[in-house]
């Protein structure tokens, strides 16, 4: 995310500073800019995308935690790209030429990453994209299973029931988004609890974290793909 650093939201603020804008647009305008300036304070603190990526080899859900900064990342300048768009009819030409630039740039590199990662997985284990489009319940199941059974450092797998719950279904649903993710291999094997043999447990499996980790970038990508084409859009329209 070069963008970010080559041009800082001081820099933008400059540009801004010798504009005659409505206080509206200003202060929308500025909100987008405390975003970037939020994105850029994490990225000084957050491993390179390309060290990011190194960290495969080490276990599947050390590499999904490590990916988390970098999504924040991404996401805070979706909003504040988001945000500039819909100030843009209402900017002068040359400012917003210069503010479009920016986000061209960050937000292309942020999908050139995606795109790059995704490929790699998609060459290694063709069967993660597939299984998301087959059963399109699976990447929210993960994203469950990831936050409900990891409380700080404590593992706490989750009962039958409680998976049922939080995924706002039957008890019978769920038996079978768990055979779904068991099949798939991304939850570990069924272990009965000794006090209760009708109580099934479920925990995510090496393979699941990873499916994880390619669901969150892939659905990342998305919000990419819509943000880039609204800034061609507008582009086009001026």
């Amino acid at each position: 995310m070069n963008a970010i650093t080559k041009t800082s939201a001081t820099d933008l603020r400059k540009i801004l500073s010798t504009s005659t804008l409505p206080p509206a647009v200003s202060a929308e305008l500025e909100m987008s800019l405390n975003l970037v300036d939020l994105a850029a304070s994490q990225f000084k603190t957050t491993r390179t995308l390309e060290q990011v990526e190194s960290t495969q080899s080490n276990s599947a859900q050390e590499f999904h935690d490590k990916i988390k900064p970098y999504l924040r990342i991404s996401n805070l300048l979706v909003t504040a790209t988001e945000i500039f768009i819909a100030s843009r009819s209402r900017i002068d030409s040359t400012t917003a030429e210069q503010f479009q630039n920016f986000f061209n740039s960050a937000i292309s590199e942020i999908g050139t990453f995606n795109k790059g990662y995704l490929e790699k997985i998609d060459a290694s284990n063709p069967n993660f994209g597939s299984s998301f489009t087959k059963h399109t319940k699976v990447g929210e199941s993960l994203q469950i299973l990831a936050i409900a059974t990891y409380q700080g450092d404590q593992e706490r797998p989750l009962s039958q029931t409680e998976f049922a719950k939080l995924r706002d279904v039957s008890t019978a649903a769920v038996t079978g988004i768990r055979d779904t993710l068991e099949k798939l291999q991304y939850i570990e094997e069924p272990q009965r609890e000794e006090l209760d043999r009708r109580k099934l447990t479920t925990k995510l499996a090496p393979l699941g974290w990873q499916a994880l980790a390619y669901y969150e970038i892939k659905e990342n990508n998305l919000k990419i793909n819509a943000i880039e084409t609204a800034l061609t859009k507008g582009r086009e329209n001026k």
